[in-house]
């Protein structure tokens, strides 16, 4: 008879073996360090670097790109249609004062080109008229730029659109000195020229400012709409200066006129369109209360699925496996800061955006998962610059144990009108004769707004003023 029983034992030793070193095995960790993501790009071969990289699981929190461009060309571009020649007859007016303004604060090392705007009758031309220097540039101060010397300076039409050249080699900064006393149709075409050729590139992170003064007058006003009569106005009257540039550099430079000319900006009004961002990093969780029934562990671990993450901004949850409650409430208050003079959210256009993945064994990283029903923001409200809201998490939602991951994010999609823009427009003149408003101010300011939007919503998180991340662990 055969002995069997040495090599069996020796094969239940090896099995015992196998089994413990299998469950000694550590756990996959998943992590939202930025170190790992720069080692996993160190790896030479692609299929192991995907691999790794699965395993980098960030909450990148969106906000405001505040990197100036150190060096850009300069444009400085001033309406020379005769309807611009009520603003230099009074003696210093804020016209005159701005003009001024816009000479000084440039330095010399700045390359600054100048340029009277506006298209001759029945003349084909580019619709402006580059001055040989600053020295002429001053010119703009007096009456003789606007037609009142038609040799040096011909008479000529609004085309404002003609002011916004595409960029070539080098970033510019635009500036666009005009009463925008323009048709409809002129207006389309100036929002549709600075759209093309600075706003759409999200890249490039340009804004456009409006920014409006009000000025001495004494001259004739002849309303675009014709069925209005021309008329004689001896009052305040407001002009506009466009200004379009890289985001930072256009905000330091309204920083900068701002607090070195209070008198001249008194009676003034600004709004930046920018689609790059609405807040300066948008809301993301702090360290929160749970209720009792939830534990708030330092990181989380299901079977061979672990996660370690900063916290904020990443809220980790544990459900135990026996839970009675069905609706379990987390209530956030988290503060926004809004970027200066931007557009400001509509309170009731705030939506949420739900991103839902669960751990996949066959390619060991997290899939996307359609059901969201489990976790949900509610009672959202903004006020006070302070995004309030309550987090619903139902338990027995969770269709299986194991680890989920969720990102909320909220959105917003429409801005409010600002105030300035209706008070300004024609359309609230007191009478026909009314030089303090402008035609076509709020159809421009919306449709600019709507651009805005609409570049934004066309992007990935730019219209994101809160993002949220969850590491839950249903037991």
């Amino acid at each position: 008879m055969i002995n069997y029983s040495v090599p069996i034992k020796r094969l239940c030793v090896i099995l015992t073996t196998v089994s413990f070193l299998v469950a000694c095995k550590p756990p996959t960790v998943f992590t939202d360090d930025p170190n790992y993501e720069q080692q996993a790009n160190t790896i030479q071969d692609a299929q192991e670097r995907a691999e790794v990289l699965k395993r980098y699981i960030p909450c990148e929190i969106p906000g405001v790109n505040t990197s100036e461009v150190k060096s850009l060309d300069i444009e400085i571009n001033v309406d020379g249609s005769d309807s611009m020649l009520g603003y230099v007859k009074p003696i210093n007016s804020r016209y005159i004062e701005t003009l001024e303004m816009l000479d000084s604060s440039f330095s010399s090392e700045n390359n600054v080109s100048y340029y009277r705007v506006g298209t001759r009758p029945n003349d084909d031309q580019e619709g402006r008229q580059k001055l040989s220097d600053r020295q002429e540039f001053r010119k703009a101060q007096s009456s003789e730029f606007y037609g009142a010397n038609p040799q040096q300076f011909p008479r000529v039409t609004s085309s404002l659109d003609k002011a916004i050249i595409p960029l070539k080699n080098k970033d510019k900064f635009v500036i666009l000195v005009t009463d925008l006393e323009q048709n409809d149709g002129d207006l389309i075409n100036l929002k549709t020229q600075i759209e093309k050729n600075y706003l759409q590139d999200n890249a490039k992170n340009y804004a456009i400012g409006i920014l409006g003064i009000n000025s001495e007058f004494t001259g004739q006003v002849t309303p675009v709409n014709s069925n209005f009569r021309p008329f004689q106005h001896q009052e305040n009257r407001p002009f506009y200066v466009i200004l379009i540039a890289p985001y930072p550099n256009l905000m330091e430079y309204y920083k900068q006129i701002k607090n070195s000319n209070k008198d001249i900006l008194k009676n003034s009004e600004i709004s930046i369109f920018y689609p790059g961002s609405i807040v300066e990093n948008a809301a993301s969780l702090n360290n929160s209360t749970l209720p009792d029934e939830l534990d708030k562990p330092e990181s989380l671990q299901y079977k061979k699925v672990a996660i370690e993450v900063k916290k904020p901004p990443y809220e980790l949850i544990e459900i135990p496996q026996r839970i009675e409650t069905s609706e379990l409430s987390i209530p956030y208050s988290l503060p926004l800061t809004f970027l200066e003079k931007t557009l400001l959210p509509d309170p009731d256009s705030i939506e949420t955006r739900y991103t839902l993945k669960t751990y996949d064994p066959v390619t060991k990283s997290f899939s996307k998962k359609s059901e969201n029903s489990a976790i949900e923001l509610k009672d959202m409200k903004l006020k006070d610059n302070t995004l309030h809201f309550n987090t619903i998490i139902n338990p027995q939602n969770f269709s299986t144990p194991g680890i989920y991951l969720l990102t909320i994010d909220t959105v917003v999609n429409n801005f409010k009108d600002e105030t300035w823009w209706e008070q300004w427009d024609w359309k609230s003149r007191e009478n026909d004769k009314d030089g303090s408003k402008t035609y076509g101010l709020l159809n421009l300011m919306q449709n600019l707004k709507q651009t805005t939007l609409n570049l934004m919503k066309n992007s990935e998180d730019k219209n994101v003023i809160g993002r949220f991340c969850y590491g839950i662990q249903k037991n």
